[in-house]
């Protein structure tokens, strides 16, 4: 039996499609779930290149941010800020949140 998604459901994940192959937004196929991934390209940090583990690091480095809807009921958000540090994964979200992360994926790598 599928699953009925409420209406702003549906329209959060109508929107995640429409995202998906736009504005650096990219579908992430074979994932739970229906997911899709933001990135952005920075340069490599000096300091990094100076850690005898990161010398043979490439001179730029990509952050990452998903957004997963995995159920009827749960929204996730996993972000990746830099190769050298952990990520943040299965953060709950909220409709409204995931709404405003896919306007400007960018406030969520921006935060400190």
């Amino acid at each position: 039996m599928p699953v009925l998604l409420t209406k702003r459901r549906q329209e959060l994940l109508d929107a995640m499609r429409a995202k998906a192959g736009t504005d650096g937004w990219e579908h992430v196929p074979d994932h739970l779930g229906y997911c899709i991934r933001w990135d952005r390209t920075l340069v490599t940090p000096g300091w990094v290149f100076d850690m005898a583990a990161y010398r043979n690091w490439d001179p730029t480095y990509q952050q990452h941010v998903f957004i997963t809807m995995v159920t009827a009921t749960s929204v996730l958000m996993s972000v990746h800020r830099a190769p050298w540090v952990n990520g943040q994964m299965g953060i709950d979200l909220t409709l409204k949140r995931a709404f405003e992360i896919l306007a400007d994926p960018a406030s969520v790598l921006d935060r400190t």
